[in-house]
Formats: C-alpha cells, structure tokens, sequence
C-alpha cells in the first residue's frame, strides 16, 4: 500500500515540475516589420505617376499638369486698322480693304479665334454722337470681314466706344486723327504648349 502511493505521489511531482519548466520559457518577441516603399512607374518621365497620368506619352520636354497633360497658354492679339475715316463718316474706301484683309486672314490661319470691331472717335461733336458715329463705323469693318472675306458672322462682334478711348488727349488736329481709328480685338488666338522650363521659372 505504502509503495502505490509513493508511486502515484512521485508521478504527480513529474507533472508539476514538468508544468513549472514549461512556465518559464521565454516569451516570443515580436518581429517589428519594415515598410518598403516602392517608387510608382512613370514611363513617360513627366512627373506624374502612370495610374494618374490620363495623357502617357507626353514629351519630356514639355510642362504637364496635375493628369500628365500637356499645360497650354492661351494669347490674345489686338490689331489696330489704318482706317482713316473722313470727319463725321463711316464709309470704308476701298483702299482700306488691305487692313481689313489682314485681319481676316489671321483669322483665316486661326478658325478657332473671334473678333471684336471697336470704333473710336475723337472728341468734337457731342459724347452721345460720337457713340453712335463710332458704332457705326465698326459695323461697317465688321461687315466686310463677313461680306467680302467669308468670316463667318459669328466669329464677329462690333462695338461703339465713342471718344472714351483716346489715344491723345491733347486737343489737335493730329491728335483728333488718331483717335479716329479702328481697333480689331482677336480672342483665342492659339494655344502654345508650354514648355517645362519655362513653367518652371514662373
């Protein structure tokens, strides 16, 4: 009897010195993981990353915007017409036709450009008149930039400034001449593609 239970009290101390050791191995210590960064792909060298970049291909060359495309400047032109009307009329020679022929074939060059006419008059006459006068005289070069060089009608506008716009104040006869004029203001000119180096000294 006595040795049964010195038999089952020596087990039980195997189990509980076995359970002990097992208690005091050293716990896992974790392995702190490092992040790689990986650079994306920007095949066309542009700056802009492939998965942004909406225009691939672009030349390196050029300035890009935040999609990869190409980054424009539009320009806008004014043109002054050697229109020399006589006092208190709106009647084109026909020697003025070169000016306005000049005109139309910018606009020729450039189909996607608009026009506006503007009439300028000098101070004598009333304000009121010379408005008119002037409205007149910049529907008339509008006219023929339709009638006689094909711009197709609305690609032209025509406006009347009157004497509001001088170009001399002083109150001559030379002065008087030069205010009388025609001014052909032309919007969307073109578009130049700018160019990297360029953007990037601005």
């Amino acid at each position: 009897m006595k040795k049964s239970r010195l038999f089952a009290l020596s087990i039980a101390m195997l189990a509980t010195v076995g359970c002990a050791e097992h208690s005091f191995i050293e716990p896992y210590t974790a392995v702190k993981p490092e992040v790689i960064s990986i650079p994306e792909s920007d095949l066309d060298l542009d700056g802009v990353a492939d998965r942004l970049d909406q225009c691939p291909g672009t030349p390196t060359e050029y300035a890009v915007d935040e999609i990869g495309c190409h980054m424009y400047e539009q320009l806008a032109v004014s043109m002054e017409l050697e229109i020399q009307f006589d006092n208190d009329s709106s009647v084109i020679e026909r020697s003025d036709l070169d000016e306005i022929k000049q005109v139309a074939d910018f606009m020729n060059d450039h189909p996607d450009t608009h026009v506006e006419i503007g009439g300028h008059t000098s101070t004598p006459a009333t304000e009121e008149y010379n408005l008119q006068l002037s409205e007149r005289r910049a529907k008339e070069v509008a006219g023929v930039l339709v009638s006689e060089f094909g711009i197709a009608k609305e690609r032209v506008t025509f406006k009347g400034y009157g004497e509001s716009r001088p170009k001399d104040l002083s109150e001559t006869e030379e002065a008087h001449r030069i205010n009388r004029r025609i001014e052909a203001v032309i919007f969307g000119v073109e578009q130049n593609v700018v160019l990297r180096e360029s953007h990037a000294v601005q």
